[in-house]
C-alpha cells in the first residue's frame, strides 16, 4: 500500500511538473505543423516497472495519452489515474508542438496547462511533457 501511495505521489509530481529539456534537432524530423498535428492523433503509451530492473517487489505502471481529431484528449494510467479535457496547439516549431490543455477534469484538477510534444517520426515515438518513449498503440483488426 505504501509503495502504491509513493508511486502515485511520484507520478502526480512527474505529470504535474514539466521538465525543461534541450532536445537535439534531427533533420529527418522537420515536418510541417499539419503533419505533426495529424501524427499525434491516436493513442500513445509509455510503460515501465518500479522499482526499475527488478530490484525488489516491483509493479508495472503505464501512461496513455489519446489525442482526438475533435480537439479532445484523455490521459489514463496505472495505478489508476484519469485526466480529460480539450487541447489546442499554441505553437509549432520543427518537430515540437506546444499544446494548451484546458477544460480539464480528473486526478490533476481543472487548471489549464501547457505541455510540449516532441515528434520523432524516425523512431515512431513521442516525448510528451518531458517523458520520452511514448509509442503508438496499435488497434486490433476486427474480423467480419
Amino acid at each position: 500500500m505504501i509503495k502504491k501511495i509513493l508511486f502515485l505521489w511520484f507520478l502526480a509530481l512527474a505529470i504535474g511538473t514539466s521538465a525543461c529539456d534541450v532536445t537535439a534537432q534531427n533533420s529527418n524530423n522537420h515536418v510541417s505543423q499539419e503533419n505533426n498535428e495529424e501524427y499525434i492523433r491516436g493513442t500513445w503509451r509509455l510503460n515501465g516497472e518500479l522499482p526499475p530492473n527488478n530490484t525488489g517487489h516491483g509493479f508495472h505502471w503505464f501512461l496513455e495519452y489519446t489525442f482526438s481529431s475533435d480537439g479532445k484528449f484523455l490521459l489514463t494510467g496505472y495505478p489508476p489515474l484519469m485526466q480529460k479535457g480539450k487541447y489546442r496547439i499554441v505553437k509549432s516549431e520543427d518537430n515540437k508542438l506546444t499544446l494548451d490543455l484546458y477544460e480539464q477534469s480528473g486526478n490533476f484538477g481543472t487548471k489549464d496547462k501547457e505541455i510540449e510534444i516532441v515528434v520523432d517520426i524516425e523512431k515512431e515515438t513521442l516525448k510528451i511533457d518531458g517523458k520520452e518513449g511514448f509509442k503508438p498503440v496499435k488497434k486490433k483488426a476486427r474480423n467480419g
